[in-house]
């Protein structure tokens, strides 16, 4: 699919999904620490029967448009679809941009969110979705027709890697750069 998809496009992003033997989505973003620092991401519904883990970043989004930082994300996504090729959709897994936008895109912000955009959407390379019943890896990651055979075994020889990074403790993440106690 991917070599005909790339007849009408320069790359092509594949979004290769399969299921897993159980894999904790805490341990494996514990192990992303040192690697993927700032291209973690990990989301649990309040009941705790979806968790979804995301390392890497192939793709973003990000925004300072305000309130057309929707019609851009769309449009976004629209031209993401149209140069993707999967091989299964399962909902939770495939191309899964995570992320949000700002509560209010017309407050300013005070100095704590003044890096952040009024959106941010991310589309992990590795995005790990454990349900109740099941655990999928997909693998996020574009191809051009030079690297077709090449960058699948690349990404499946990082996320082999993954697997084998020792975890990393929240001692070893963690360093405490200010305390304030307020009254």
């Amino acid at each position: 699919a991917a070599k005909l998809k790339l007849e009408e496009h320069s790359s092509v992003l594949v979004s290769y999904v399969r299921e897993l033997n159980e894999l904790d989505a805490l341990t494996l973003f514990k192990k992303g620490a040192k690697k993927y620092t700032g291209q973690r991401i990990f989301w649990q519904n309040p009941s705790k029967t979806v968790t979804l883990a995301g390392i890497g970043c192939t793709e973003r989004y990000s925004s300072k448009a305000g309130n057309e930082s929707y019609t851009e994300l769309n449009q976004f996504k629209d031209k993401l679809k149209k140069q993707t090729v999967s091989n299964e959709i399962i909902l939770g897994t495939g191309a899964l941009l995570i992320g949000g936008f700002s509560f209010d895109s017309l407050a300013k912000a005070d100095a704590n969110w003044e890096e952040f955009q009024d959106a941010y959407f991310s589309l992990p390379t590795y995005l790990l979705t454990t349900t109740a019943e099941k655990s999928y890896i997909t693998f996020n990651f574009y191809v051009t027709q030079a690297d077709l055979i090449e960058k699948p075994l690349r990404i499946m020889k990082q996320w082999e890697e993954l697997l084998a990074t020792p975890f990393v403790t929240e001692t070893e993440i963690a360093a405490i750069t200010k305390k304030e106690e307020l009254a």
